[in-house]
């Protein structure tokens, strides 16, 4: 995704280009850019993308399997880009 975000930036002329032409400010480009921000639907949609979340189990040899607070069991939560319609 970052690396599309930043040919699409780089075809526009510029974060300040792009961010413009689809309604977000350069800033929260630069900070998606720069892993300090996710990136919403202002920045997913004119990509193509939409975010998929996913929760699996995290194994035991990396992490106990209960919070110690809750008691509750742990899982890992992994995000990811799609295109989409696909």
């Amino acid at each position: 995704m970052l690396a599309l975000l930043r040919r699409r930036c780089d075809d526009a002329g510029g974060q300040a280009s792009w961010a413009a032409a689809n309604g977000v400010s350069p800033q929260y480009v630069n900070d998606v850019l720069h892993g300090r921000r996710e990136p919403g639907e202002g920045i997913l949609r004119p990509l193509g993308l939409e975010r998929v979340v996913t929760y699996r189990r995290v194994a035991a040899s990396a992490l106990s399997s209960r919070n110690p607070k809750s008691g509750r069991r742990l899982y890992a939560k992994k995000r990811t880009f799609t295109e989409s319609g696909k």
